[in-house]
């Protein structure tokens, strides 16, 4: 939602005396705070939208959502399918349930904001074929691994393609701890396996424009379509990684869209890329002609194929920190003064009272994710 909120900007360019001065061409003016809609139609499942504003080179950066709308899937055949809201995590989505819907009808989106309606244009939906292979590669120079898609439609009818991902990881840092300090007490205490800090979890979802088109190809094949790439250094290929590959068939229409997007995501609004106007989409608002709304909604079945990769085939990752250690007596000011300085304790001798400490970020994997694994996850780590 993001990347396409930030279409309507100011474009920002650079005097010949070194200043920054804000310049806004012709006709833009009233491009500022746009509805902006994303989501696609799913059949067989979940249609999730969502809805926020457009936004300038001098807002915070925070996603303004629509936080109450009325949103509907209407079909060509007069099938109404209700969205509910949905918050996760801060995330506003209008949700409908349309796994009964039908293959062989066209359907759009209808909705009221503030007072406004807003419908899409009814759009056929569109089946994608099974995706082949997600796989990756290691680069010449050994400082990335990049994922990629390979996928095929034997029957040359698909042409148009987009991907989107969920990717999770499990990650370890360097040392294991039995042992927790307790700043208000200044005693060590000894900690279950349960409780340890050793195994731990992160999530996120794509944000680029993943597109392509086999229109100028004789097959209608996909072949090694670069999804991301993972340095060497990033807690993402440290132990276990993870993604799951969504695949939709577009329309060629819906493809324009799309790499209009990207093109204006590419260059950050530069004064040659597509304007507002190029990029509505097939969305309007009913109520007033000449308001513009950024979005395009198509209606898919889209197929899907998850990959696992173990750090241990990747065969790159390097540990990014530093992990000393300090060794020190029974002294509790000592204690409490390493923990104040980023360290963590890694052993203790309660006879002796010595301990050992190390940074915390060697040591406590809860400071860069969770414990919250998976439900699908191939292990039973905790």
């Amino acid at each position: 939602m993001k990347r396409i909120c930030l279409l309507c900007i100011a474009v920002v360019v650079l005097c010949a005396n070194g200043c920054i001065t804000p310049f806004e061409p012709e006709g833009m003016a009233g491009y500022k705070k746009m509805l902006v809609v994303e989501g696609n139609i799913i059949l067989g499942g979940i249609t999730t939208v969502s809805l926020a504003y457009s936004m300038d080179l001098d807002d915070d950066g925070k996603i303004v959502y629509v936080q109450d709308a009325n949103v509907r899937v209407e079909s060509e055949s007069g099938s109404v399918y209700e969205a509910v809201k949905v918050v996760e995590d801060g995330v506003v989505s209008y949700q409908a349930d349309m796994s009964d819907a039908g293959l062989d009808d066209r359907y759009r989106l209808y909705l009221v904001v503030k007072g406004k309606d807003y419908e899409s244009d009814f759009v056929p939906v569109k089946v994608a074929p099974p995706i082949d292979t997600v796989a990756y590669m290691v680069t010449g120079d050994s400082t990335e691994v990049e994922f990629y898609v390979n996928s095929r439609d034997r029957t040359n009818s698909t042409r148009y393609y987009m991907w989107s991902y969920t990717e999770a990881w499990e990650f370890n840092p360097r040392i294991y701890s039995e042992f927790r300090y307790d700043p208000f007490s200044k005693e060590i205490f000894g900690i279950a396996d349960y409780e340890n800090r050793f195994n731990c979890w992160q999530n996120s979802k794509s944000t680029a424009v993943l597109i392509a088109t086999t229109d100028f190809l004789d097959e209608d094949v996909v072949y090694r379509k670069k999804l991301n790439s993972i340095g060497r250094y990033e807690n993402r290929i440290n132990y276990l990684y993870s993604m799951e590959l969504t695949q939709y068939a577009l329309t060629r229409e819906a493809y324009l869209y799309w790499e209009n997007i990207k093109k204006n995501s590419d260059d950050i609004g530069g004064i040659f890329s597509p304007q507002p106007s190029e990029m509505s989409g097939n969305i309007r608002c009913v109520s007033d002609s000449d308001e513009y709304v950024i979005g395009y909604i198509s209606a898919t079945v889209p197929s899907k194929k998850r990959i696992f990769a173990y750090s241990s085939d990747i065969g790159i990752y390097k540990y990014p920190y530093d992990c000393f250690s300090e060794i020190i007596g029974n002294d509790y000011f000592l204690r409490d003064s390493l923990y104040h300085m980023g360290m963590d304790v890694i052993l203790y001798e309660p006879d002796t009272g010595e301990s050992h400490w190390a940074p915390k970020r060697c040591v406590d994997c809860t400071i860069f994710g969770t414990k919250e694994k998976p439900t699908y996850w191939p292990n039973n780590h905790q």
